[in-house]
């Protein structure tokens, strides 16, 4: 084997390996989220704390990008609306815009991380100005 032959092999036996293993980890969507999810966020509402189920639905994970749709009921009214977010290996985050039959528009954001079949982090519940922090937990279902 004449050496230019030879270092072509060497190069690609070295190469394939290495693209398969910078192809693998460099992949930002190597979590799948799609799927519905249900939990519970425990807000901290000035003093006491309330726990909210919550459920949702991520139904498009495109290159990182999440859309979907949340529901859940508090109160005696029923919450509904679009989740938009973003996926970045285990990290995940979304936001949703909530509008109730009393004419507000109320705002619940995430931040958290996925593992296996379980998601946590910090929710955030906004209106009119006011906000209200939470520990939440979610379990694929």
């Amino acid at each position: 084997m004449n050496r230019p032959a030879f270092y072509l092999l060497l190069l690609g036996l070295i190469a394939a390996p290495l693209t398969a293993l910078v192809g693998a980890s460099g992949c930002a969507n190597a979590i799948d989220v799609t799927g519905k999810w249900k939990g519970t966020c425990e807000f901290d509402l000035g003093g006491y704390n309330q726990d909210v189920d919550i459920e949702f639905e991520i139904k498009s994970q495109d290159d990182g990008d999440l859309e979907g749709d949340l529901d859940f009921a508090y109160a005696g009214y029923d919450y509904d609306g679009d989740l938009e977010g973003d996926l970045d290996e285990a990290d995940v985050e979304f936001t949703v815009e909530l509008d109730t039959p009393d004419g507000y528009t109320y705002e619940f954001s995430f931040e958290g991380t996925v593992e296996g079949e379980d998601m946590t982090g910090d929710g955030e519940w906004s209106v009119g100005g006011y906000s209200y922090d939470a520990e939440c937990e979610f379990e694929w279902d």
